[in-house]
């Protein structure tokens, strides 16, 4: 009897843990080779600093005019359109180029601007001819033009799409749910006409006008690598490293080479 009887005994302290947890009580503990994902505390404007520079090419590109072949857009274009992907300043700057810190932000979320982006086509071509915007940030794509357009992306990680825009004024709005670099969008009725749409998941770029100058501010400080990418070198982006510190710019140029024949 007294065997049964410690037997019982045994089993039922033994079970306690168990009951317990079942109730609600708080789970094991983590072991050590269990980690729970860093929370960073919110960007401190006393602390940032910035990066700015200049983008520049190497080399002289050899420059393609035509007359558009439809009459509409040949009228708004009397003196013929330029086909270069380089558009260049003064001292060989370079426009177009999209930079992008590419890490040392962390696990960082940032809000989504409400604001959209516009793609225009004006005149036969897209304005500006390279966009960049947040994830989810609204894109909306714009006929300026008293002509047929439509808007045709090729993201490869987004569903792609194309969107008739028979008459001036018509707009279509999209979204991109991840980031991704280089999105060409097109017009299929005017095959000449092309844009880059560029998708980050924080608001840490810029887009370097015809002076080839850009300026990333708001950065924490910290260590960083950027890139900067151009529609020439799809696969051989610019990359560098730099160090952000309180109150200052640091410095990053950047420069892109013509191959020469």
């Amino acid at each position: 009897m007294r065997l049964l009887l410690s037997t019982f005994l045994a089993c039922w302290v033994a079970t306690i843990p168990a009951c317990d947890q079942q109730a609600g009580s708080p789970p094991p503990a983590t072991s050590e080779n269990q980690t729970v994902p860093a929370d960073p505390a919110p960007i401190d404007p006393r602390t940032v600093g910035s990066i700015v520079g200049t983008v520049r090419l190497d080399g002289r590109p050899q420059r393609r005019l035509i007359t558009p072949p439809d009459a509409y857009c040949a009228a708004q274009n009397p003196k013929g359109l330029v086909m270069d992907a380089f558009v260049l300043g003064a001292g060989q700057t370079l426009a177009d180029v999209y930079i992008q810190v590419k890490s040392g932000l962390g696990n960082r979320r940032f809000p989504t601007p409400t604001k959209p982006v516009v793609l225009d086509q004006i005149k036969c071509v897209y304005v500006p001819h390279v966009v960049a915007l947040m994830t989810a940030q609204p894109l909306v794509a714009r006929n300026g033009d008293d002509t047929m357009h439509n808007v045709h992306g090729l993201p490869v990680r987004s569903p792609e799409f194309n969107k008739g825009q028979g008459v001036k004024g018509m707009e279509n709005t999209f979204r991109f749910d991840v980031p991704e670099t280089g999105i060409p969008v097109q017009c299929d009725v005017h095959p000449w006409m092309s844009a880059w749409v560029h998708v980050s998941s924080h608001p840490f770029f810029a887009v370097t006008g015809i002076d080839g100058q850009y300026s990333i501010r708001g950065l924490p400080p910290g260590d960083y690598e950027i890139a900067a990418w151009h529609e020439r070198f799809p696969k051989a982006p610019r990359v560098a490293k730099v160090t952000v510190v309180t109150g200052q710019a640091a410095t990053v140029d950047f420069t892109f080479e013509v191959t020469r024949k």
